[in-house]
């Protein structure tokens, strides 16, 4: 984690999470069949984008919807991540 990601990761209230997805960047996130070809060129592969939507949906789900984490994804580290960082609601 950077230093910078660690000021703001600290400084954020909880629930909170860090991922660093392995080989992906901020342009990872971008949308593959995006019109720009740029954009399609930058994004990321498949396998990071299942374990951004995967991380993503449990985390809505769970702080936002209420909805049980059935499949446990946040108590688990996923095998393409670098960094993970849990502090769900105590």
């Amino acid at each position: 984690m950077s230093e910078l990601s660690d000021k703001i990761f600290r400084n954020v209230s909880t629930p909170k999470y860090f991922l660093e997805v392995r080989g992906a960047s901020h342009l990872s996130f971008n949308n593959q069949f995006a019109e720009n070809r740029w954009s399609g060129l930058l994004s990321g592969t498949e396998k990071q984008f299942e374990v951004i939507r995967k991380y993503s949906i449990a985390f809505l789900e769970k702080y936002v919807s209420g909805i049980k984490d059935s499949g446990h994804v946040l108590e688990q580290r996923d095998p393409m991540l670098t960094c993970y960082i849990a502090e769900p609601v105590p």
